[in-house]
């Protein structure tokens, strides 16, 4: 076993709808859309942001220091549970020091439950 300091976060949770919805009304947490710029701009939940998980991962976490406070507690969200883009960014917001959940039922889910989106576009 190797022994470290940094403290140790605990892995990303798995939510529901209702959760996030739920947790959305708190202000402190950031939904993150993971998909490209492009797939955001065309349809997004509604007030979320978007920051792109793409082969640099190392880019994702340095990229989420800059624009977010470590306190920031995020839901990171994709396409739907069949990738596993969405849960490899929380859990690399996770390593970088920052609290993050995943909503695994991404747009599809969102989507067909007709809950609010939005358009950049």
């Amino acid at each position: 076993m190797f022994k470290t300091d940094l403290p140790v976060m605990p892995p990303p949770t798995l939510l529901t709808q209702e959760q996030v919805l739920s947790k959305m009304k708190d202000p402190a947490v950031v939904l993150i859309n993971v998909l490209t710029g492009k797939d955001y701009e065309k349809l997004h939940i509604q007030g979320s942001e978007n920051l792109t998980l793409g082969p640099n991962i190392r880019s994702f976490g340095i990229m989420a220091r800059k624009k977010y406070s470590v306190k920031t507690q995020f839901i990171t969200y994709g396409l739907d549970g069949e990738s596993s883009l969405a849960l490899n960014a929380a859990k690399i917001l996770v390593g970088q020091g920052f609290k993050a959940d995943n909503y695994p039922g991404g747009m599809k889910d969102w989507i067909k439950a007709g809950l609010p989106t939005e358009s950049s576009l």
